[in-house]
């Protein structure tokens, strides 16, 4: 859920980590975090909403909204991610109930969740009990693993990812094409999504060599049961480009930005 940081705060104030830890200290609880929510839309022959990746806000009276690439860091280090991240699981699992109710659909809602997090021995056990009032909503909720050198692909992480599939939960690698150890991952674990990282998409159109890397890896993708999206959609031209290489799913700022709850529940597509 620290994803999505392109209107990332510019006020001189909210840019001072110090502030933003007194902002986070003289917090009682985690109500002025609020999630907002980025349509998933496959652009094939249907063209359809099939998810929402739901991003974590801060709203303060005096900065405004804070965007995660200022909080996350401080809140990590504060010792509370955990506990921000299980009120946005809370709040996102409610709003594709309602979503999936009102347009009679059946999309998916996904939240960013460090490797550190999930290599957590409480973690699984954590989400279970959120959903456990809904447990038909498990494979309506897709874990987004961002990258952490320090932990990714530690054995209890893999062990946790693992966990989390046989409970019904699915599971994709973020910003696929941005680091090393996506590759690793890619070949030892087995997930449901795999999502091409926005500066990939941002070049692809221009470069052939990495054009030919991509292609061979929606191959392998295809053949292997995993759904491929492209983050950060930003053109018709990359929309083409795409396509040629057999990726019909997309996110980004062409088709929408991250929305409210309220407005993301009448969101309808193309």
């Amino acid at each position: 859920m620290g994803k999505n940081m392109r209107n990332g705060c510019n006020n001189d104030v909210c840019a001072d980590a110090m502030a933003i830890k007194g902002v986070l200290e003289n917090m009682s609880d985690m109500s002025s975090f609020f999630a907002v929510y980025q349509p998933i839309i496959d652009y094939g022959q249907e063209k359809k909403i099939v998810g929402f990746e739901a991003l974590a806000r801060l709203k303060h009276k005096k900065h405004g909204t804070i965007y995660p690439a200022k909080f996350i860091p401080v809140i990590s280090q504060m010792g509370k991610l955990n506990q921000l991240s299980y009120r946005i699981i809370s709040e996102a699992i409610q709003f594709v109930v309602d979503y999936n109710h009102r347009n009679n659909t059946d999309v998916f809602v996904s939240l960013n969740i460090s490797p550190n997090q999930i290599s957590d021995s409480c973690f699984v056990k954590d989400i279970t009990r959120i959903v456990g009032d809904v447990p038909s909503i498990k494979n309506k909720i897709t874990i987004e693993i961002t990258e952490e050198f320090e932990s990714f692909m530690s054995n209890s992480f893999i062990q946790n990812i693992r966990k989390l599939r046989r409970s019904g939960f699915k599971v994709a690698l973020d910003d696929f094409g941005s680091g090393f150890f996506s590759l690793i991952s890619i070949v030892e674990l087995t997930y449901d999504y795999l999502k091409i990282d926005k500066k990939t998409v941002a070049r692809v159109s221009n470069n052939k060599d990495l054009k030919n890397i991509l292609s061979s890896f929606v191959r392998y993708c295809n053949s292997n049961n995993i759904t491929v999206i492209s983050e950060g959609v930003e053109t018709k031209e990359q929309i083409d480009t795409l396509m040629d290489l057999n990726i019909n799913i997309y996110q980004g700022y062409y088709f929408s930005q991250p929305i409210r709850y309220v407005k993301a529940l009448d969101y309808t597509c193309c």
